[in-house]
């Protein structure tokens, strides 16, 4: 708090104290003060001061108290001076028995609310993650699972496993059970094929449903820890079950869309015994023979559909390709004949 001494007094005939912090005449003579006891009230900002000044208009001063404040400073800002009219001091009575600077301490009760509201909810927050944690490791050492094989968890559910296959979300209303298993299996539904009936087909064998969001989950509660180890083994090996269907589904789509090109069929009976030359020329690779020449994509689908593979010059063909290949020659063949 700021201590006023006689140096920082001006005398001011416009206030009703006749006395100022901010402006007026140096104070030389403490003579010049009124005949009254001074108070000044410095406040932590201007709002506090006006506050004051309100409070005391608010009770009404009568021939008490009168008050001045002079606007204009930071200092001069939040000073209320206080005239103690009912408090006389003599002529001859020093500065310190005229003027005294008021303290008033500041509670910060609002902020001491806040702290202890935010030491009430880091208290909560700790024993709920502690109960939380302590009911996860308990599951995990009844299916025994080592500890870091939750991922995440929260108020009665927890995400395990770490890859692709071993990614479940476990509910549970008490650590001895029942519990709910669910797999995200959303990377299976990404694609242009519609192969759900496909995928909850094979779910359903194995007591599974997959709904609309493409999550896989027992039909059933899993009664105990025991059963949800052996429910967590059960989705794992579905799920990669899945990913191969998927897989094959989408390959054979792939070569059911894929036809034999008529210089392709030639390349491929032209290799059928010592293979396709590739050569790879600034990292593309091309194959080539008896004057046929294909890039890098052709010989992509080619190696994807299995008509050709890796052998011989660069590529060699395999039986589906040279059958598919006869077949391309031949019927092209019987067209040219009815054509002539």
């Amino acid at each position: 708090m700021a201590k006023f001494g006689q140096s920082d007094i001006f005398i001011n005939r416009d206030n009703r104290t006749g006395i100022s912090v901010h402006s007026g005449d140096p104070l030389t003579d403490v003579r010049d003060l009124p005949p009254y006891r001074i108070e000044i009230w410095v406040f932590g900002n201007d709002h506090e001061a006006s506050v004051f000044i309100a409070g005391l208009e608010a009770a009404g001063t009568g021939n008490a108290l009168v008050h001045d404040r002079n606007l204009g400073s930071l200092t001069a800002n939040k000073v209320v001076i206080v005239g103690r009219m009912d408090d006389e001091v003599a002529a001859d009575a020093p500065f310190e028995d005229r003027v005294s600077t008021m303290e008033v301490p500041r509670i910060s009760a609002d902020s001491e609310v806040i702290r202890r509201h935010n030491e009430k909810n880091s208290a909560e927050n700790r024993l709920r993650s502690e109960k939380e944690r302590a009911e996860v490791l308990a599951i995990l050492d009844a299916i025994g699972a080592a500890h870091d094989y939750a991922a995440v968890w929260g108020d009665k559910w927890a995400r395990l496993g770490k890859g692709r296959d071993e990614s479940f979300t476990i509910t549970w209303t008490s650590t001895q059970g029942p519990f709910s298993l669910t797999a995200d299996i959303q990377e299976l539904g990404q694609g242009f094929l519609d192969i759900r009936s496909q995928m909850q087909a094979m779910a359903e064998q194995y007591g599974c449903v997959i709904d609309d969001y493409w999550e896989l989950t027992f039909k059933e509660e899993l009664p105990d820890a025991e059963a949800l180890r052996a429910g967590i083994a059960v989705v794992q090996g579905l799920i990669r079950d899945l990913y191969e269907e998927r897989k094959r589904i989408h390959h054979q789509n792939f070569v059911s869309r894929t036809k034999m090109s008529s210089k392709w069929a030639r390349m491929i009976i032209a290799g059928r015994e010592e293979g396709i030359r590739t050569t790879v020329v600034r990292q593309m690779e091309r194959a080539s023979i008896d004057g046929d020449d294909i890039g890098r994509s052709d010989i992509h689908t080619l190696l994807n559909v299995g008509w050709v593979e890796r052998g011989g010059r660069g590529l060699m063909p395999t039986k589906a390709g040279i059958d598919a290949a006869e077949h391309k020659l031949a019927k092209k063949n019987k067209t040219e004949q009815l054509t002539q």
